[in-house]
């Protein structure tokens, strides 16, 4: 409660802003100038003249300017990677100034940097990615989804509509599609689930926009799967017994005798009688349990090899695949047979329960069995973003 109220009184004193500004100099602090730039323009978005705010972006723009143009000074002709990032980094808190509201850059004294100045950068960047794409031998494919990668950032700045840019993009666009052949060997004789995974593996790869599926006479990249070492363990049911108690509250009568005097004929007459008087005591309630614990698995081998159709591997690895499934019920009894137990305070015992079927665990495989091999496909395409 102390804490709550320590920060609603900051929170009044300074303002719902004050921790979201504090945050965006921290990040700033750290180097991290687009992220803290990036924060404080999504404040002014919804609130143009928080003076706070201002304040922060007067003092960090310059200072993420700055920085970002000595990187771009200090890697020019030394490390090309480093040299793009930098440009893009300055690129980046450009256009977070550009889009904030007119009415947030008016009470700001910044210089906006000149559109020339702005498009000779942006030409200077599709260049930058054009020689880096030009680096990469594309002697296989995952090297020629790479160069793709630089080619398609280098047409997205090319401004200037550059000829050698746009040709070189066309050719590279060409060589990386990839038309996939899925091939599954199934050792287990569960034709359900090979027919299962590669649907699924299929409609998969149809989602990237470099990706398609191919045919026996039509593709360049072969998905080869082995299923093997099918094991399904049914139902097996352990039991642990054991004893255990409460404390319940017992409710008994016992008769009083009680003594009342009355006036009788002017006389006091002494009269005895017994009532009945309500006790109660604590009692240790005594019962037996039987806990079960129901266990069922399924699980198998899959071993993958991704390679281009000239026999040039792309990929491969083997994972033990594993679906399972387990249920927990306790039944209870008295521990005297012939003790007399009130039924609504005894434990209630619970029914059986039952684990997945065969098939519902060939089901829950197959999705273990298909977020691997996306993970891999994703991997895969992943090649297509620069690395900086």
């Amino acid at each position: 409660m102390r804490y709550l109220i320590i920060i609603f009184t900051v929170i009044s004193l300074y303002g719902c802003t004050y921790f979201e500004v504090r945050d965006a100099m921290e990040q700033a602090n750290k180097g991290n100038y687009v992220l803290s730039i990036q924060n404080l323009s999504n404040i002014l978005k919804n609130d143009n003249s928080d003076r706070r705010t201002l304040d922060a972006f007067e003092l960090i723009y310059p200072d993420a300017e700055k920085r970002f143009y000595d990187e771009i000074d200090a890697n020019k002709g030394y490390n090309l990677a480093l040299y793009t990032k930098s440009m893009i980094n300055l690129m980046k808190i450009q256009d977070i100034y550009f889009n904030l509201p007119e009415a947030s850059k008016k009470q700001m004294s910044l210089i906006s940097p000149p559109l020339t100045e702005r498009n000779e950068l942006k030409k200077e960047i599709a260049l930058s990615f054009f020689k880096l794409g030009n680096a990469v031998t594309q002697d296989n494919y995952i090297n020629k989804l790479k160069a793709y990668g630089y080619y398609n950032q280098a047409k997205t700045y090319n401004l200037l509509n550059d000829k050698q840019i746009n040709d070189t993009f066309s050719k590279i666009q060409n060589k990386v599609k990839g038309k996939f052949l899925v091939n599954i060997k199934n050792d287990t004789f569960n034709s359900y689930l090979s027919t299962q995974i590669k649907s699924l593996i299929e409609d998969d790869i149809a989602k990237y926009p470099l990706f398609s599926i191919g045919t026996v006479t039509d593709h360049n990249v072969n998905i080869d799967i082995t299923i093997s070492n099918f094991n399904y363990l049914r139902p097996n049911t352990e039991v642990k017994k054991g004893k255990d108690s409460y404390t319940d509250t017992e409710e008994y009568t016992i008769m009083k005798k009680i003594e009342e005097t009355k006036t009788v004929d002017g006389r006091q007459i002494t009269i005895s009688k017994w009532v009945p008087e309500t006790k109660y005591k604590d009692v240790e309630i005594y019962y037996t349990f039987e806990k079960y614990t129901k266990k069922t698995s399924l699980s198998y081998d899959i071993y993958y090899v991704i390679k281009e159709s000239n026999g040039t591997l792309i990929t491969q690895g083997n994972k033990k695949i594993v679906a399972k499934d387990e249920v927990h019920w306790t039944k209870y009894y008295p521990y005297n047979m012939y003790s007399v137990i009130d039924s609504f305070k005894f434990p209630q015992s619970e029914n059986e329960k039952y684990t997945l079927s065969e098939k519902q665990l060939v089901d829950r495989s197959i999705e273990v069995t298909n977020k691997e091999l996306k993970n891999i496909i994703k991997s895969i395409y992943a090649n297509t973003e620069p690395k900086l």
